[in-house]
């Protein structure tokens, strides 16, 4: 309703929704990304402005969620005041793009308050679902130990992979130098293999 959607079919256009075009009539891209984030996110599963572009109706977008009843699900430690997840937030959002992995967050600092999320999500794009641990039950079953700490299941609920996203949490790598355990990871479980590295150390 709030996209001027009465009657929501499948066959919708995305780009005929209210609001999604900017002021030279082209479809804006972030807008559509938006509108993915606020209806996939419940679900574990977050778009950027590339894998949007493949939304073009309403209908695709229930294929989107629908279609990740077997994707991998990705656990992560959180805090809105860690600098390690500030700098690495942006490149966690495109890799679940990309993976098309679900993910959600464990909000696990005890000193943590709903004041400080705010302002996180005041100054960062953060459409991951993400929860409250503040107690911490769930981090130490996991045997987290910083954040941001990753936790990679398989559709089964097997553990596949814990640790860092990379092996270069500052971003100053050049990419050839850069190896993805997290991606690796999904790249294995979708294709049905091993995963190369099982656990790295977490960078927080």
């Amino acid at each position: 309703k709030e996209l001027g959607v009465k009657d929501a079919k499948a066959e919708t256009k995305i780009a005929d929704l209210k609001g999604v075009k900017d002021e030279s009539g082209d479809v804006d891209a972030s807008k559509v990304t938006e509108i993915a984030n606020a209806v996939g996110s419940y679900f574990g599963l977050v778009a950027n402005d590339e894998s949007a572009e493949e939304f073009k109706t309403l209908g695709d977008l229930v294929g989107w969620i629908s279609g990740a009843n077997d994707a991998p699900i990705l656990l992560m430690t959180f805090s809105p005041r860690c600098g390690s997840v500030k700098r690495q937030c942006e490149r966690i959002v495109d890799a679940a793009a990309k993976g098309k992995f679900r993910i959600f967050a464990l909000a696990c600092n005890t000193k943590d308050t709903d004041e400080h999320f705010a302002k996180f999500r005041g100054t960062k794009d953060w459409p991951v679902r993400t929860f409250w641990d503040r107690d911490q039950r769930i981090t130490d079953i996991l045997g987290a130990k910083v954040t941001p700490h990753f936790f990679l299941f398989d559709a089964d609920g097997k553990l596949r992979y814990r640790g860092g996203l990379n092996n270069d949490p500052m971003g100053f790598m050049d990419e050839a130098d850069r190896k993805d355990y997290l991606m690796d990871a999904v790249g294995a479980i979708r294709g049905g293999k091993e995963v190369p590295v099982k656990e790295s150390e977490p960078s927080g």
